[in-house]
C-alpha cells in the first residue's frame, strides 16, 4: 500500500513538473518581458518606449522570438498621442550611424480621448531593433500629412535602452549569429 501511494505522489509531482508552463520573465522595472512559446523557442515583447515634442508623444514596443535572423521581420506596433486628428505617413527611426522605415504599418485605430490616439502595426528588420538597442542615441521622425516631427526619448526610455543594451543584448540572437 505504502509502495503504491509513493508512486502516485511521484507520479503527481512528475506530470506536474512536465506540464509546467513557465510564467512571463520580466526584465527591470518591466522593461521588456519573456516568455516560452514552444521547447526552444523563447518570444520576446519589449515595452513601449516613449518619444516626446511638445504635446505629442510617440509610444512603440517590439514582439520578436530568438529563431529570427538579420534579416526577418519583427513586430512594431505604435501609438502616436496629439492634440489634432492625424495621419500618420512614415515613421523613420534614427540613430547616430542609420536610419530606417518602418514597413507596411497598418492604422489598428483612431480614438479620441485627451488627445487623438493613432495606434498602428508594422514591421521592421530583426537587425534595426538591434542598432537600436546599440545605439547611444535615437530619435523619431513621424510623416504626417503636410508635417514632419521629430521627436526624442525621453529620459525614462534612455534608461530603458541603458538597461536593455547591459542585460537583454547579450541573451538575444546578433545579426551574425543566423
Amino acid at each position: 500500500m505504502r509502495i503504491a501511494l509513493t508512486c502516485v505522489v511521484i507520479s503527481i509531482i512528475l506530470t506536474g513538473c512536465f506540464n509546467f508552463k513557465r510564467a512571463p520573465m520580466k526584465g527591470k522595472d518591466t522593461h521588456y518581458e519573456t516568455f516560452l512559446v514552444d521547447e526552444g523557442i523563447t518570444q520576446y515583447f519589449i515595452k513601449p518606449l516613449t518619444y516626446t515634442s511638445g504635446e505629442v508623444s510617440f509610444k512603440v514596443d517590439y514582439t520578436f522570438r530568438d529563431s529570427v535572423n538579420s534579416q526577418s521581420f519583427i513586430t512594431c506596433n505604435y501609438s502616436l498621442f496629439t492634440p489634432e486628428k492625424v495621419s500618420v505617413e512614415q515613421v523613420i527611426f534614427h540613430t547616430d550611424s542609420s536610419s530606417f522605415s518602418a514597413k507596411n504599418s497598418e492604422r489598428i485605430y483612431l480614438k479620441k480621448d485627451e488627445k487623438f490616439h493613432y495606434r498602428a502595426t508594422s514591421d521592421i528588420r530583426y537587425r534595426n531593433l538591434i542598432q537600436l538597442l546599440e545605439a547611444g542615441k535615437t530619435r523619431v521622425q513621424i510623416g504626417m500629412e503636410n508635417t514632419n516631427r521629430t521627436l526624442t526619448p525621453e529620459k525614462e526610455t534612455k534608461d530603458k535602452y541603458t538597461y536593455m543594451r547591459a542585460n537583454l543584448l547579450p541573451v538575444i540572437p546578433q545579426p551574425n549569429e543566423n
